[in-house]
């Protein structure tokens, strides 16, 4: 009896110490993806933009170092040049993770648990994916473009004070799902359209991905293992769902002086018109 019970809490033990270690990997891949988006996210074109025009961007306008304020001090095709790379920086911080994920975790994965049973689901996908990928799975891009906005919005080369992250946001919601990207994007134009206010596009696009991820789901994938005869099962997680939703709340605290302008009817209308330097 008593070798019996010790044979059980050794197997439990086991148990616990492979699952303990399979979390504990996980979470350092997580940390891996934010610190990988926080590299690209770094690259504060704003600030680069304004400097080969002669200036400070952090110093005009509302002193946000984003496209908005760019587009007001320094003109439109300054502001869209912003707009484009800033949205490219969430695009290959996104790219790069998945890449990352698919191409070493995977196989890191396996071979360093010893796991010979593939045929029973995992608590977190292998295969990782989006938009353009051909996975569902979008936890390591989505923590890879939020990386990139925490970059973009607190660039440590620039004493932390960078932009909003709008725009990275737009390049991580069309990674994450075209549908997502489309409704959203809809919803922003068409605020844009009626009060011409940045903000307002800016906070319902931020509020509409969790809930649209949550609508259409991430569903399950099946993937065929790169091993002949190998297929590895998979099923869905709301961690994305809870993750965009910090996401929502991180840029509606960024946003909270325009949100306070809005309600004071002091918040600056979009306009292509660039205002004097």
């Amino acid at each position: 009896m008593v070798r019996q019970f010790i044979l059980l809490h050794v197997s439990v033990g086991k148990v616990e110490s492979e699952e303990n270690n399979k979390e504990s990997v996980i979470c350092m891949f997580r940390i891996i993806c934010l610190l990988i988006g926080y590299v690209f996210g770094m690259f504060q074109t704003s600030y680069i933009i304004g400097k080969i025009n002669g200036i400070d961007i952090r110093e005009h306008g509302s002193k946000n170092a984003g496209f908005t304020n760019t587009n007001r001090v320094l003109g439109m095709k300054m502001g869209a040049i912003v707009f484009v790379l800033d949205i490219m920086k969430a695009v290959a911080a996104f790219y790069a993770a998945t890449f990352v994920y698919n191409r070493f975790f995977v196989i890191d994965f396996f071979s360093f648990f010893g796991m010979h049973s593939y045929n029973e689901p995992i608590p977190y996908f292998m295969y990782a994916g989006g938009t353009i990928f051909t996975s569902s799975h979008i936890l390591p891009g989505l923590y890879a473009g939020i990386g990139a906005i925490l970059g973009h919005c607190f660039p440590i080369l620039l004493k932390f004070k960078g932009g909003k992250g709008v725009a990275c946001t737009l390049g991580l919601i069309f990674m994450l799902d075209w549908r997502i990207a489309l409704i959203s994007f809809a919803i922003g134009l068409v605020a844009v359209a009626i009060t011409r206010f940045i903000s307002v596009a800016s906070l319902l696009i931020s509020l509409s991905v969790p809930i649209l991820l949550f609508v259409f789901g991430n569903p399950a994938a099946v993937h065929d293992f790169p091993a002949p005869g190998m297929t590895v099962y998979f099923y869905s997680s709301m961690e994305g769902v809870w993750v965009t939703a910090a996401l929502c709340v991180f840029i509606w605290f960024l946003h909270r002086e325009n949100i306070r302008r809005l309600l004071s009817g002091t918040e600056n209308k979009f306009s292509f018109t660039r205002r004097t330097v």
